[in-house]
């Protein structure tokens, strides 16, 4: 049985107007998150513990997640993973990490690159070759 109304109201902390707007003082979701079910969105995604951006193909163009740090094994550190996407698929991939310094990653279709900044430095790398270090 449905309860039909126009809007609700408790003690003004959990309110849905007329139109479904939500407004809460607080809260907790345990479920998926998603400001759209296609097209540009945003997902939070509790299973993925990530907080996922998509285009409008569909493809996720941000994941930003936990990993195993591979210095730090057990450890579960952030990570940002940014996409960008031609016709042919994907045309460069970058990631952002933070084990022991900051990590920066960008993967193309004619190479990769890295950037580390930690309290020793700054490192750059191509195609996994040391090219300069300050």
């Amino acid at each position: 049985q449905a309860i039909i109304a126009t809007g609700l109201n408790i003690n003004d902390k959990f309110i849905v107007d007329k139109d479904g707007k939500i407004r809460a003082v607080d809260g907790e979701f345990t479920g998926k998150l998603e400001t759209s079910f296609d097209g540009n969105r945003i997902t939070v995604d509790p299973q993925e513990k990530a907080i996922l951006m998509y285009d409008e193909n569909n493809n996720e163009v941000t994941r930003i997640h936990f990993y195993e740090s591979a210095s730090s094994p057990g450890k579960r550190m952030p990570q940002i993973d940014m996409r960008i996407y031609s016709s042919s698929g994907v045309v460069a991939h970058r990631s952002i990490q933070q084990p022991d310094g900051y990590t920066i990653n960008s993967y193309y279709e004619n190479g990769t690159f890295e950037m580390n900044l930690n309290a020793k430095g700054i490192n750059f790398w191509k195609d996994g070759q040391s090219v300069k270090s300050l």
